[in-house]
């Protein structure tokens, strides 16, 4: 009797937590949304951002523009890269023979500038793909102070240099370090295997001369030029790049 008591009891109890579980289960999953109700929209944002890799990138997740009628090449690179030239990369990308008559509707692909220059359809060397990283690296680090140093030379009379920040004289500085090492780096192997694009290392040699003026507070005045050269001899680079590349590995 006694054995038959016991085991009912341990029946009782194992039947009893079974059944509470599930409750116990709901409580804890109404904590977790209270947790994160809690926090705010920014933490939230950040806790579901992916995490970045490396890997050549997905065509399908690759952002698009469907192309209006009175849009230009021109506009949308301003808006997605922050500078007109940038147009002359995009068109290669998206295969434009013609950027005065791109269809309305079109559809355009507008990666990052690092994602689109991993396309394995541009058939750069992996050298020169490194280089060119470090050479966007160099971009945003003169973008962070591209408005302060446009902006600042209007306080100033005439063409006297400006006085910058020891954080704008850091990035620009680390800048033209990047801009640097790309350059010894493809002189030191133009004559190995890849033979590097001759015009590429003289566009980073101006844009390397540009960004060190820039450093020491020079500016062109009020018309902000030398500003947009930094864009333009940076594309010219890319773009000597991408040239040779399809001519040497069609």
């Amino acid at each position: 009797m006694k054995k038959i008591m016991y085991l009912t009891s341990v029946s009782l109890i194992f039947f009893s937590c079974k059944s509470e579980k599930p409750v116990e289960d709901d409580k804890l999953n109404k904590e977790i949304e209270v947790v994160n109700d809690s926090l705010s929209d920014d933490v939230q944002k950040n806790l579901q951002k992916p995490e970045v890799t490396n890997e050549p990138i997905v065509k399908d997740t690759i952002p698009t523009h469907v192309f209006k009628s009175g849009e230009t090449l021109w506009y949308l690179c301003r808006t997605y890269y922050g500078n007109r030239h940038y147009s002359s990369i995009l068109s290669i990308y998206n295969e434009i023979e013609n950027v005065n008559d791109i269809k309305n509707g079109t559809i355009l692909k507008v990666p990052s500038m690092h994602n689109l220059l991993k396309d394995p359809k541009l058939k750069l060397d992996p050298i020169i793909r490194v280089e060119i990283e470090k050479v966007l690296e160099a971009r945003e680090k003169f973008m962070k102070h591209e408005k302060t140093l446009g902006e600042s030379r209007k306080n100033v009379e005439g063409r006297a240099p400006i006085k910058l920040s020891q954080n704008t004289k850091v990035d620009l500085q680390s800048a033209i370090d990047l801009i640097d090492e790309s350059i010894s780096t493809l002189a030191e192997v133009k004559s190995d295997s890849i033979n590097a694009p001759i015009k590429m290392i003289g566009q980073l040699k101006s844009l390397s001369a540009n960004l060190t003026n820039l450093s020491k507070g020079n500016h062109d005045g009020p018309y902000q030029y030398d500003l947009d050269m930094v864009h333009q001899r940076l594309v010219h680079a890319i773009r000597n790049a991408i040239t040779w590349a399809q001519n040497n590995y069609q």
